[in-house]
């Protein structure tokens, strides 16, 4: 007969939530399954859900991915990345601020220039990254098992939501 796994480790992480070490909350690579631009042109906020996550296995939670490129003076001032999950059922919404809103932000914002920059030089600058965003740990209160609509937004500018479904 064979062994049981031997059980992962847990620690507390982000906001107190239980942790498996080596799955961060937030990150900021590219990875495989980020969306991508659909031109060089393109500007705006790309999401990438899941279609479906489970709550109990923390080695592969559910990841939202997201891809931003935004002109530079469209980037809003003192705003921060907010991740706006809408249950399904009741169409309650609760919004989850990713960076300055927390005592030491997740996500820094970016270093703008402290001297005015040529209009003309402005238009062409953008700002681009990646989110990889841990659902289980950023979300709280905890998430339950439902199905959600789930988009990005910074400032005036949105994602087109995306749903999934969250098992036990």
């Amino acid at each position: 007969m064979p062994a049981d796994p031997i059980p992962t480790p847990q620690v507390p992480g982000f906001r107190g939530a239980p942790v498996t070490p080596g799955v961060p909350a937030l990150t900021t690579d590219a990875h495989p399954e980020s969306p991508k631009a659909p031109t060089p042109a393109w500007r705006g906020l790309l999401i990438k859900v899941p279609e479906s996550g489970s709550l109990m296995d923390l080695r592969k939670p559910p990841v939202v991915r997201v891809f931003y490129r935004v002109p530079r003076s469209q980037w809003p001032k003192d705003k921060v990345f907010e991740l706006v999950l809408i249950e399904a059922a009741g169409r309650k919404e609760t919004r989850h601020g990713l960076g300055m809103k927390e005592s030491s932000p997740m996500i820094q914002p970016p270093d703008l220039p402290k001297r005015p920059v040529d209009p003309r030089v402005a238009e062409r600058l953008v700002i681009e990254g990646y989110l990889n965003i841990n659902l289980v740990l950023t979300v709280r209160p905890p998430l339950r098992p439902g199905t959600y609509d789930v988009r990005l937004e910074l400032g005036a500018l949105r994602t087109i939501d995306g749903r999934i479904v969250i098992t036990p």
